[in-house]
């Protein structure tokens, strides 16, 4: 059995005329809800307030000038009665009512809300949901990299950023915040870097692209689309995924920063949780059957790779342009500081494709322009990524 309380502060503002001089008076309020029926007081400051044929208690306590203290609570509730959330949704709407007469008819005067058991109760139903949906995400990520890529990708990520110890096995993707877990397999990117297309383009002498070369891989879209929609379900986009993932991002922020939840958001995170377990369950299962050819096997952990090391990689590129080039340069110029970038990131055995991505992000962001022919023109000089 528990008791289940809301707390508010009550605050009058004393530059105008002053309406509740005491507690008494504030008890008024409550007696202005045609819905409640209140209840002599059953001893000092203490009163009972029957609501939807269920009883509750309040009491006031006055905790400085203008300032008093509501609590609304209810006793003896079982935890585990079937009733329990439509005890805590009347608790609620006691409460509800009650500031709805401060807001809309007291214009000096305001409140906060100090305590929400049933937001705390929704929150602990809430939080085991959402650490296993997260970790189904980390899973499934783990295993299409180790998996369908096939490589020793976490080998590869600097220690520094994939770290681990003796007593704890969690590593890179439990670094990586919620919301950025998305990023991995439903961001829209191109397989091939979109410069070496250009390069094919200019080499032809007629309007036909080489039997070998497929468009397809230098279109921007999630690996999940590529690789997991078509054995999911068509109608399993992952740009929906990605928007369902953002929403649940938005209420794990309630749980976490301790924003009280009520009903309607508990049922949303179960009904989020429950379709991306089916999804991400589905998708498990079908890990075994997608087929990469090494090409595009290094592209993705190229790709990936480069963007764990995230802004370090591209601002140290950026560092070796503006130092070693007045306006414009060249790829293999470039590629002259390949042993010099290898010291940075010896981990790092595709060098030479990682300043191929990341000068398409310098270009993405306005800080060099492609000029045709595997060179490059410095647009602005100023050293400042952010």
């Amino acid at each position: 059995m528990r008791n289940y309380k809301i707390e508010l502060l009550f605050k009058e503002d004393n530059e105008g005329p002053i309406l509740f001089k005491n507690k008494e008076k504030i008890v008024e309020l409550f007696r202005l809800i045609e819905q409640f029926r209140i209840d002599l007081n059953v001893e000092e400051g203490c009163y009972k307030l029957i609501f939807n044929e269920q009883q509750f208690n309040f009491y006031i306590s006055e905790e400085s000038e203008y300032i008093y203290s509501i609590v609304v609570y209810i006793e003896g509730v079982n935890e585990n009665s079937q009733d329990i959330s439509e005890i805590l949704d009347n608790l609620k709407n006691v409460v509800r009512l009650f500031k709805e007469i401060i807001s809309k008819k007291l214009k000096n005067c305001s409140y906060k809300v100090l305590w929400d058991d049933p937001g705390i109760f929704y929150s602990e139903l809430a939080f085991p949901k959402i650490i296993q949906i997260e970790n189904l995400m980390r899973k499934l990520i783990t295993k299409f990299m180790l998996v369908s890529v096939g490589m020793d990708f976490f080998d590869r990520i600097p220690k520094d950023i994939n770290q681990r110890d003796d007593n704890n096995d969690s590593g890179f993707l439990h670094n990586i915040d919620f919301i950025n877990l998305s990023q991995y397999l439903f961001k829209n990117r191109p397989l091939k870097d979109e410069d070496e297309l250009m390069k094919i383009i200019n080499s032809i002498n007629d309007n036909k692209l080489p039997p070998e070369v497929n468009l397809m891989d230098y279109k921007k879209d999630s690996y999940w689309n590529r690789y997991f929609k078509e054995k999911i379900g068509a109608d399993i986009d992952g740009d929906l995924i990605r928007k369902d993932w953002e929403h649940l991002y938005k209420l794990r922020c309630q749980v976490a920063h301790s924003k009280f939840l009520n009903k309607a958001d508990y049922i949303q995170i179960e009904c989020l949780c429950n379709k991306l377990t089916k999804i991400f369950s589905d998708a498990l299962q079908k890990l075994n059957t997608i087929g990469l050819s090494e090409e595009i096997k290094e592209n993705i952990s190229e790709d990936i790779f480069s963007e764990i090391e995230g802004k370090f990689w591209y601002e140290k590129l950026y560092e070796i342009i503006i130092k070693n080039f007045d306006d414009e340069f060249t790829l293999n110029e470039l590629y002259r500081f390949t042993s010099l970038l290898h010291e940075q990131y010896p981990n790092n055995n595709t060098i030479q494709s990682s300043i191929r991505r990341n000068l398409q992000k310098l270009r993405d962001m306005g800080k060099i322009e492609f000029i045709g022919n595997g060179s490059y023109k410095i647009i602005n000089c100023s050293f400042n990524l952010e």
